[in-house]
């Protein structure tokens, strides 16, 4: 019995967030539209600076990405219109981090193209992507970062469009916007987001390419995810995925999906949970 209302809740959840996911929708585009005002000309944004241009954003955020990534040094671009072709300057991305993608995305939110640290790209100086004509925006993720974190210069169809774009201040910044987020109690994320957590404790019930669809964030290939369920007071004894071919994260999300703890996982780990939600486990494979 227990069990039948945890699934009649979820499924208002989940309807109460498609609801508002359609609500917003103009928004969501309205905070990704193309910059048409060449006077200012095109840049990147650190996802901090996004997310503190408007009160909105947070719940932008909410909706496209509620398993938050709280290991990367992340990075948007303004939305810009291709005719042929899109080119990174390489020595940007590699002094900054070991680790690296680049996902181009259509103005939709369609993942068009990435590139990726797998790519090994250090002999070239300009990394070039063929695209068909339309508009796209950028979103680059740096993990492992050095103290100089610089997002690359983009040329578009053979112009530079973008400058190389300075970001050394936003791995503090992030670390501190995550640690705020922790103070938030929103009734209506929770209505969001708590059937994410039903589901997975009864994951049993469920196909798991559903549950995948409904809880992992949209990955790269080279992003391998394991997660599950997680009640307060729980130990989770945590090691490294395929040690020596990469780095594993784990993030800790109550039910609101706010996360409330965030790691890097070098040795087995032990990790108590202050509350009940889910973990998510991310591991950015070399190979």
């Amino acid at each position: 019995m227990r069990s039948f209302f945890d699934i009649l809740l979820a499924k208002f959840s989940l309807l109460y967030y498609n609801s508002i996911k359609k609500q917003y929708k103009k928004l969501l585009i309205n905070a990704f539209k193309p910059n048409n005002n060449s006077n200012f000309g095109f840049s990147w944004s650190t996802l901090t600076q996004w997310l503190e241009k408007s009160p909105e954003n947070l719940d932008l955020m909410m909706m496209i990405g509620p398993r938050w990534n709280c290991h990367a040094v992340i990075g948007l671009s303004d939305v810009f219109q291709v005719s042929n072709s899109i080119s990174f300057y390489v020595q940007d991305i590699i002094n900054s981090a070991t680790f690296w993608t680049i996902v181009i995305y259509s103005q939709d939110f369609k993942t068009v193209k990435h590139i990726g640290s797998k790519d090994n790209l250090n002999q070239l100086e300009w990394k070039k992507v063929n695209l068909n004509p339309g508009n796209y925006f950028l979103g680059l993720r740096y993990y492992e970062t050095d103290l100089n974190i610089t997002f690359p210069a983009i040329k578009v169809d053979g112009k530079l469009l973008f400058t190389s774009y300075d970001a050394s201040s936003e791995k503090k910044r992030y670390e501190n916007y995550l640690n705020s987020l922790k103070k938030i109690s929103k009734i209506k994320f929770l209505l969001m987001h708590l059937h994410a957590y039903i589901y997975i404790k009864h994951r049993n019930k469920f196909r798991d390419d559903w549950i995948r669809k409904h809880y992992l964030p949209v990955g790269n290939p080279e992003t391998h995810f394991s997660y599950g369920l997680v009640k307060k007071g729980d130990m989770l004894n945590v090691e490294p995925m395929e040690q020596n071919r990469g780095i594993t994260f784990i993030s800790i999300y109550n039910r609101s999906s706010i996360p409330v703890f965030w790691a890097k996982i070098e040795n087995t780990k032990s990790i108590r949970a202050t509350c009940s939600g889910t973990y998510l486990i991310r591991h950015i494979s070399t190979s």
